[in-house]
């Protein structure tokens, strides 16, 4: 959720206020900036119009992607426990239909595998990997851009979630020949 705007996480990009302007087309016009809006057109033109996932009504992060390769798209570093799975899930969606975006997901540097979006604007869909935590009590975590189509690359993330992947053991005592049931007659 991006609810609280433009707090608790990182990038290598550019932030800029969904009012402002880096050229002919609104705040986004420049490739390598984001912004937090409720609506990917607030923040460019010729992007599609459309609401966030969570609920309709609150705010996503809005990519103009950079066209350099490995460049951090968003990122935060946060408590684990040791040697853990955990889930890295994202709901994300194209802003533009031209190039959508590729995206790969990392802990503590390790790429975990790239994922491309669909081209149809407004189309959340999601992504999740999983991942292990490693011996620290911390781990960064991130997604990074590897489109450097300079053309299109324009795409919006919502609710990210980092959790543990929750694993219930069950004894089960299996029988290959169980005894047949009789029948009585009455």
């Amino acid at each position: 959720k991006f609810s609280n705007g433009n707090n608790s996480f990182t990038n290598q990009y550019n932030y800029i206020s969904p009012n402002g302007s880096t050229g002919s087309f609104g705040a986004l016009r420049a490739e390598g900036y984001y912004s937090v809006s409720s609506n990917p057109r607030n923040t460019h033109t010729q992007f599609s119009s459309f609401a966030d996932h969570t609920n309709g009504a609150g705010k996503m992060m809005i990519i103009n992607g950079s066209p350099q390769n490995n460049v951090t798209v968003w990122a935060q570093d946060i408590t684990v426990e040791p040697h853990t799975s955990y889930l890295f899930s994202i709901w994300g969606a194209s802003v533009h239909p031209a190039n959508p975006a590729k995206l790969t997901f990392s802990i503590n540097g390790t790429l975990l595998g790239t994922i491309q979006f669909s081209a149809t604007p407004g189309n959340w869909h999601n992504v999740s990997m999983e991942g292990i935590a490693g011996s620290g009590t911390t781990a960064s975590i991130g997604i990074v851009n590897q489109n450097t189509i300079a053309n299109g690359n324009d795409f919006a993330l919502d609710d990210i979630v980092f959790a543990p992947v929750c694993r219930k053991y069950f004894n089960v005592s299996l029988y290959p020949n169980p005894p047949k049931p009789g029948i009585t007659s009455l």
